[in-house]
């Protein structure tokens, strides 16, 4: 699971499962005195997204973009664009994928910076990898 922080009231919140899916949901709050104003969107699932259990996600920001970096034990390291309207409806879209060596992956990071239009994520498994994805690619 991963989570992101959009505003002082709202999350994005990005989870991998055993089935390949991943899950994005929207969640916040409408005003900081009390816990019963805490809402969460319809959570976006995304199905087949990975040919086994996604087992690592990130969350990263470039400029005004938002982009989801998924791993899991395929060996692919897949980027996915999100959007996200005016009335919280989230839309994720596949923007490309990079092959890894690391079998096994069990968690990633991103050491990006908002002034760069790529990221380099570490991906730990059976071993450890640096691979640099550029944010914003056209779609595969």
């Amino acid at each position: 699971m991963a989570s992101h922080r959009l505003s002082d009231s709202t999350r994005l919140i990005v989870s991998g499962g055993d089935d390949g899916s991943i899950a994005v949901l929207l969640a916040g709050r409408t005003s900081m005195a009390t816990a019963a104003s805490i809402y969460a969107g319809p959570p976006v699932l995304l199905s087949r997204t990975h040919a086994s259990a996604v087992t690592a996600c990130a969350i990263v920001q470039y400029q005004q973009g938002i982009f989801i970096l998924t791993s899991g034990n395929d060996q692919w390291i897949r980027l996915w664009g999100v959007e996200i309207s005016d009335e919280g409806e989230v839309t994720v879209s596949r923007l490309s994928k990079v092959k890894t060596n690391v079998a096994d992956v069990s968690s990633m990071a991103v050491l990006a910076s908002e002034d760069r239009p790529d990221a380099r994520v570490v991906v730990c498994g059976v071993g450890m990898e640096v691979v640099r994805v550029e944010l914003g690619e056209t779609p595969e």
